[in-house]
């Protein structure tokens, strides 16, 4: 055997040793490592079955809850119908597909000058509702200033929704209950006045 023919073997073995190392313990299958941390979905499935819900709602009763709190308004303290102009002053540039200002920051306009509402809104207390219930059409929009609509919705059978200052803002609402709707390029506010015998 050459000398030659004897350093291509040493070669060989080394490199095929080298590989073989390589492979096992460092870069190979023997080089991964068992995950440590829990399987994300495993973890919440725990903490759900530890969380003591009831324990939970005890300490924070349901007509606690901040999500009801709404924007309360006054009762309307007499029947009346007004127009009401929604104004709207943009709150960022509207800009084109060249990076163009189309609308700048600032730019008002009335939103009823480009679109329809097609039905109505009704703003309301939720002590009101079996007062105005006779007034109620299908496809009217029911919003309560506060109050558990959730439970209402449930008893009643109306998809209610609660009330924020930005949206009473936008309608104009300013007591309740209100009847809102669109005629021509303003909003027309029938605002009702409920006498409760006592």
């Amino acid at each position: 055997m050459t000398q030659f023919s004897k350093f291509c073997m040493a070669l060989s073995i080394i490199l095929v040793a080298g590989d073989g190392f390589a492979t096992e313990h460092v870069f190979g299958p023997g080089a991964t490592y068992p995950i440590a941390e829990e399987d994300a979905l495993v973890e919440i499935h725990n903490r759900v079955e530890a969380a003591n819900v009831k324990e939970v709602i005890a300490a924070s009763p349901r007509e606690k809850w901040s999500v009801w709190n709404g924007y309360p308004l006054p009762r309307a303290s007499e029947t009346r119908t007004r127009g009401y102009v929604p104004w709207y002053s943009l709150e960022f540039d509207i800009t084109g597909p060249q990076g163009e200002i189309l609308y700048p920051e600032g730019f008002t306009f009335n939103p009823l000058e480009h679109v329809n509402y097609p039905g109505r809104i009704i703003v309301f207390k939720l002590d009101q509702l079996e007062f105005i219930e006779p007034l109620i059409k299908p496809g009217d929009q029911l919003i309560a200033d506060a109050g558990d609509v959730v439970d209402v919705a449930f008893k009643t059978g109306h998809h209610i929704n609660i009330l924020s200052k930005k949206i009473a803002d936008r309608l104009g609402v300013q007591v309740a209950p209100s009847i809102i709707y669109q005629e021509g390029k303003q909003f027309i506010i029938r605002e009702i006045e409920i006498k409760v015998s006592e």
